[in-house]
């Protein structure tokens, strides 16, 4: 089997195998990175991919499902183990250095986002990401993963517990820390609309329709001038 891979190596059009991309690693490069997505696409507009492009990091492309199986069945290869890039394992080097810095400015802000998404997430925290959105999901179960526990209509179906990073540099989280004393309904709309791009990006939306009608709020409140 093979993947196609990322950034400043083979053609997107090239199947890689394991061995190639190991060789391919950097010195430092401790492990081995991979995503699952419908298509290149969809891979490529992963948020998820923000740091790894930062440091220039070949990330296999993956686009069967049976692939997350075999990836977690191998969890090593050349002593080197294998991870998804959306999981809370990736290496310390793709984490901003800067982000301890940003933690006690946000901690407002993280503690009241916790009251507003006290039902959907276990943890509100600022982000060790290198990110180009204002949130992400992490500790999530894949997309693969979920839809085969609903199929298998399997006890624990619903979607395990998983957290919400922030990114405190994003204009939209500043501005987010501002509204919600200057204009609480607006902020807790956007806040919930960015648990919901989130939880898009991660793969834990299955139909994304009852967003709508706050999407159209917000627009509201964005260009109607009362």
């Amino acid at each position: 089997w093979g993947a196609e891979d990322d950034f400043d190596n083979p053609p997107a059009t090239t199947l890689t195998t394991l061995r190639e991309y190991v060789d391919r690693m950097v010195p430092d490069q401790t492990q081995i990175y991979y995503t699952i997505a419908p298509s290149r696409a969809v891979a490529e507009a992963s948020p998820y991919l923000d740091a790894f492009r930062e440091r220039n990091t070949e990330v296999l492309f993956l686009y069967e499902p049976a692939d997350e199986f075999v990836m977690q069945r191998l969890g090593t290869y050349a002593e080197k183990k294998i991870v998804a890039i959306e999981s809370d394992e990736i290496a310390d080097a793709y984490k901003k250095a800067s982000a301890a810095a940003s933690t006690s400015d946000a901690k407002g802000l993280t503690e009241w986002l916790k009251g507003i998404y006290a039902n959907d997430v276990k943890d509100v925290r600022v982000s060790q990401r290198a990110l180009s959105v204002p949130a992400l999901i992490v500790g999530h179960e894949s997309a693969t993963v979920q839809r085969l526990k609903k199929l298998m209509m399997t006890p624990d179906a619903a979607a395990s517990p998983h957290a919400i990073e922030i990114n405190p540099a994003s204009p939209v989280i500043k501005a987010l820390d501002s509204a919600r004393a200057e204009n609480p309904d607006l902020a807790r709309l956007v806040a919930e609309q960015v648990l919901g791009n989130a939880q898009i990006a991660a793969g834990l939306v299955d139909d994304a329709r009852p967003m709508l009608k706050r999407l159209d709020r917000i627009l509201e409140a964005a260009l109607v001038k009362k």
